[in-house]
């Protein structure tokens, strides 16, 4: 044997010699690399952040697609929050500085409900949903609600109620929903709410009552004759009066959540609701890096016109989201002063012309007529904001819904303080933000 294998050595010497030099060539190669080729693709960090990169390394946002996630679309929700994480970060890769991204505890919990929902039967899910809700909440009115066992059959007398509701809930649960709901086809589909056969407006008492509604969810404008009447059947009142702040809508999501058994559902809501606004944070750094935009920096002026034109103080969830993307009140401080306590600041034409501002967004649900109304201002055709085609019309409907759509309200917003340039940096054009003229 040993002479055997004296005569294989010299091929165990050649072979054992090869991988030796295959090695020290590759090593070679990693310590002293070649110069990139003039014609790579490859992007410089931190130089090449323009439309083209974003357009084609980014998750696109699309306004319907928020909106279908904010309908109840669950899996859409778990998909997009780990899509935008993941954007944060190739942002962050490019030097972009200043990225937000969404607590790394909110975001594992995130997939975690996700995969809760997604891999257990409605059987299963229903025990998991039990064990997980609160069995005691307190509501808006400071009434201690003991719920041993989860209500089934529930009554939304308010819009922001119904709006939790139709997203969370199995249709076939709700009796009623209030009658400008199903007014409101941008927002709620003809195919879900024509499941609901009855409107809070016109169908009460008794269709209602024999509905059997276990809970239904009130507010302070409630008319107290319907408060008594449901009382008197049974019924338990919550009170949801608190919505004035995105931890409101987040506080209320989350008990209504509780009191319907889906705790898994608007926990998740809650979480998508947060990651949706702070990746529209990260495209409006993205957009000012690209294009210097400055937005936060121009006069922006927000209308709502009824009798007059007026513009929301601080006390409002409107100037909450505009003071999150960074605008801020340049209005003379004796004017704001004055209506410190009020919800807004009613604004004549020539307050308007002296303030002269630089972009204008107006909040309507007729945007053709209150185009007209402006084209006929003669002291509105020396505006900056005219003279520059600066003018952006938004929903009031949706700027007005402290719910879950308050996130397109936001997308609206950041769509009107860039000049729609947030559309190059992978979002796509708003069906209801459109710009004048």
């Amino acid at each position: 044997m040993f002479v055997k294998f004296l005569k294989s050595a010299p091929l165990y010497l050649i072979i054992s010699g090869m991988i030796l030099s295959w090695w020290a060539i590759a090593f070679q190669t990693d310590c002293h690399p070649k110069p990139p080729s003039q014609h790579s693709s490859t992007y410089e960090l931190g130089k090449q952040l323009h439309p083209h990169f974003f357009q084609a390394h980014l998750t696109p946002m699309e306004r319907s697609t928020l909106q279908k996630a904010l309908n109840g679309d669950l899996q859409l929700m778990v998909k997009l929050i780990a899509d935008w994480d993941l954007d944060a970060k190739i942002f962050e890769s490019h030097g972009l500085n200043s990225v937000k991204y969404l607590p790394n505890e909110a975001f594992i919990r995130s997939q975690i409900l996700g995969r809760l929902l997604a891999h257990h039967s409605s059987e299963k899910l229903r025990d998991i949903r039990e064990s997980y809700r609160l069995k005691s909440i307190v509501d808006d009115s400071g009434l201690h609600h003991v719920v041993p066992s989860a209500y089934e059959r529930f009554l939304p007398q308010t819009f922001v109620a119904a709006s939790f509701l139709l997203a969370l809930a199995d249709p076939e649960q709700i009796v009623a929903i209030p009658r400008g709901i199903r007014e409101q086809t941008h927002l709620f589909s003809p195919l879900l709410t024509n499941q609901i056969h009855y409107d809070l407006d016109r169908h009460l008492s008794e269709r209602i009552y024999q509905a059997k509604p276990q809970v239904a969810f009130i507010s302070h404008y409630s008319h107290p004759s319907t408060l008594e009447a449901l009382r008197n059947q049974g019924v338990q009142l919550f009170t949801l009066n608190s919505t004035d702040s995105l931890p409101d809508i987040h506080h209320a999501l989350m008990r209504v959540g509780n009191v319907i058994n889906r705790p898994l559902e608007a926990e998740l809501m809650t979480i998508f609701m947060e990651a949706a606004m702070i990746a529209v944070d990260n495209r409006l750094l993205a957009a000012d890096h690209c294009y210097g935009t400055h937005y936060a920096n121009q006069r922006t002026l927000y209308l709502n016109f009824y009798q007059q034109y007026t513009t929301p103080t601080a006390k409002t969830l409107t100037w909450q989201l505009l003071n999150r993307l960074g605008v801020q009140h340049t209005l003379p401080p004796s004017l704001i002063a004055k209506h410190n306590m009020d919800w807004t600041i009613p604004m004549n034409h020539e307050q308007i012309v002296q303030y002269d501002p630089e972009c204008i967004i107006v909040s309507t649900t007729h945007r053709e007529a209150m185009k007209r109304q402006i084209d006929n201002t003669p002291a509105f055709k020396t505006l900056t904001a005219v003279q520059n085609q600066r003018i952006f019309f938004v929903d009031e409907s949706i700027q007005q819904s402290p719910s879950q759509y308050v996130v397109l309200a936001y997308f609206d917003l950041a769509q009107a303080l860039t000049h729609e340039r947030l559309n190059d940096i992978s979002i796509v054009d708003s069906e209801i933000l459109t710009k004048h003229p």
